[in-house]
């Protein structure tokens, strides 16, 4: 039996991170300052640490919490919970039914939603149906690809498809020039070609902002952002950004502008970035997502399913509400909202 306890937040970002970084699936999206970076967003970070008996730490789970019309609430776990830790049996049924009842003792018109970043199986499938059901209207698809960086070593061009190798070499020859870091120089390159691919592509709903990312490498640190950015002509044509904890990293923004594409400079940027992650001591890597059920996602999924990597279904997403309407009102709410909650 888990009993869970809200952490003490006395203890700091070092007394979380440092219990994160013990389980196998921990993410930055469950570390103390991706809650505090949302904080500034309007939500409200609580953070409850799972003890068995004895003491040992058998589960953590950071909660964001937002009111919606209504009176309903939202109290959402990405990346979580986390519950791999060396030793312990995964918290379930029973074990993750007691977080829930505390969260909803606390906020009892609010939708309780996880959403976990374990690699699916049957046996948490089951154990997580105990206490939730799939959600009305899912935020993310639940597919990912994942390399393993540590074991791939300088393999990279290998586990490629023919076509990317190609892509890869005619922009290796394009006489791209690298910058890489997390400078303002940096986030202003990312962000204009990154402004520049929405207009062009039409695409509002993944605008960001050069504020929005300034923000992120306050929150995350500079050691836990990485840009990378190609340059011809002296003008930036490609860019990409990842989140880097632990040692993972979790591919999060990218755009190339028209120029860029003609010259294959995004296939050139995967490969020099993945020897740029290695270098930084990153073992495994997440590309950040696929969507096979929605055909406008094909052109993405191709090009990240391209270089190789594992495909990956999470566990993905949960819920549980106390009653059937703040269930369905509350999906509405974040349908209404196109999942910005």
């Amino acid at each position: 039996m888990v009993t869970w306890e809200p952490y003490a937040e006395a203890e700091g970002s070092q007394g979380w991170n440092s219990l994160l970084l013990q389980a196998d699936d921990y993410t930055v999206f469950q570390s103390f300052e991706w809650g505090e970076y949302k904080r500034g967003t309007g939500w409200q970070p609580l953070r409850y640490v799972g003890y068995k008996h004895g003491g040992k730490v058998a589960g953590l789970a950071q909660v964001l919490v937002k009111l919606l019309p209504f009176g309903l609430g939202v109290v959402w776990a990405p990346g979580g919970p986390v519950l791999r830790f060396e030793g312990s049996s995964d918290p379930l049924g029973r074990d993750l039914s007691v977080l829930i009842d505390d969260l909803h003792k606390q906020f009892p018109r609010a939708l309780v939603r996880f959403d976990s970043h374990m690699a699916h199986d049957a046996t948490l499938t089951y154990a997580f149906n105990q206490s939730c059901r799939r959600p009305l209207f899912k935020l993310n698809s639940g597919y990912s690809i994942r390399m393993n960086l540590a074991a791939l070593g300088d393999g990279f061009a290998r586990q490629m498809t023919s076509k990317h190798r190609y892509y890869v070499k005619k922009g290796e020859g394009a006489s791209l020039r690298w910058e890489s870091g997390s400078s303002g120089r940096d986030i202003g390159a990312l962000a204009r070609i990154h402004g520049k691919m929405v207009t062009e592509k039409n695409i509002p709903s993944i605008a960001t902002s050069e504020t929005d990312i300034v923000n992120l490498r306050c929150a995350l640190g500079e050691q836990g952002i990485t840009i990378l950015t190609g340059y011809l002509d002296e003008e930036p044509v490609t860019s990409c950004l990842t989140f880097d904890f632990g040692n993972k990293s979790i591919y999060m923004v990218a755009a190339t502008e028209a120029k860029g594409r003609e010259i294959g400079a995004a296939y050139a940027m995967v490969a020099r970035l993945i020897a740029l992650l290695q270098q930084k001591g990153i073992r495994e890597f997440d590309f950040g997502g696929l969507d096979p059920a929605r055909p406008s996602a094909e052109g993405v999924n191709h090009f990240k399913r391209g270089f190789g990597g594992k495909i990956v279904e999470y566990l993905g997403e949960w819920e549980a509400a106390r009653t059937d309407l703040v269930r369905w009102g509350t999906n509405l709410a974040i349908w209404k909202r196109r999942g910005r909650v």
